[in-house]
């Protein structure tokens, strides 16, 4: 069932030679935006919190 996975990440990793590796995360759509505001990850996610409060319409496009 996820063989087109399996041949995505082939396809890539052929097309870097080797020139960078090749790393895959993916989370939730909360995961994610804390990452990209933390910078890192969290046991808080305060400046995330802080982030969705303020800023709610681009929270929500997030």
């Amino acid at each position: 069932e996820l063989k087109y996975v399996y041949d995505a990440i082939t396809l890539t990793r052929h097309a870097l030679d080797g020139r960078c590796p090749l790393i895959g995360f993916s989370g939730a759509p909360w995961t994610l935006m804390s990452y990209m505001i933390e910078g890192k990850g969290s046991e808080t996610h305060s400046k995330a919190k802080k982030w969705l409060y303020t800023y709610v319409e681009e929270s929500h496009d997030l």
